[in-house]
């Protein structure tokens, strides 16, 4: 009895020793988990730097490229314009264009119809200006034959040109 006496006594004194012995290996192995840990942490604050960093240089190649994109804009009886960003050069077009719908008296023989459409104007123009329209060129067809592929006049009796003005212009007011 005297021995079971003596190894519950001698158990009872060596589990702490050895609980005391485990917790110093547990800290250590705690310690290497944190100073894991900071070290990942200080790699994905140097990756998130490095994207910023990139973002930012995007942002800056996207501004550029915006900035060389050519400017588009429409003005009711102007027509449509495309503009260079730096305002080397400028394209418009515009239309002039009148549709008729009259009924007419008289015989349909002499080419009188009553209630159909006609273009009475279909003419559209060009423009191309040249260091910020310091010189402009301007070209207008004349199409009011609608179809015929050429300037006839209404009675087919002769045929002009289908240029109906070409213009050159020097804007010495910029």
């Amino acid at each position: 009895m005297k021995n079971k006496l003596l190894t519950f006594i001698a158990l009872r004194f060596m589990l702490p020793m050895f609980l005391l012995a485990a917790v110093p290996a547990q800290a250590d192995d705690v310690d290497e988990k944190i100073k894991a840990l900071k070290d990942e942490v200080v790699r994905l604050e140097n990756v998130q730097a490095e994207m910023k960093a990139e973002q930012l240089e995007i942002r800056r190649e996207a501004t550029a490229a915006a900035a060389q994109i050519p400017n588009f804009s429409y003005r009711p009886g102007d027509g449509v314009m495309i503009e260079a960003a730096d305002k080397s050069w400028a394209f418009r077009t515009s239309i002039e264009a009148n549709f008729r719908m009259e009924f007419q008296s008289g015989l349909s023989e002499a080419g009188r119809e009553s209630g159909t459409v006609f273009a009475r104007r279909f003419r559209p123009w060009f423009i191309y200006c040249v260091d910020n329209c310091l010189y402009e060129i301007r070209a207008g067809l004349d199409l009011d034959g609608f179809g015929t592929g050429n300037g006839k006049n209404a009675t087919n009796t002769s045929t002009g040109s289908i240029l109906q003005r070409g213009d050159a212009w020097i804007h010495l007011e910029k």
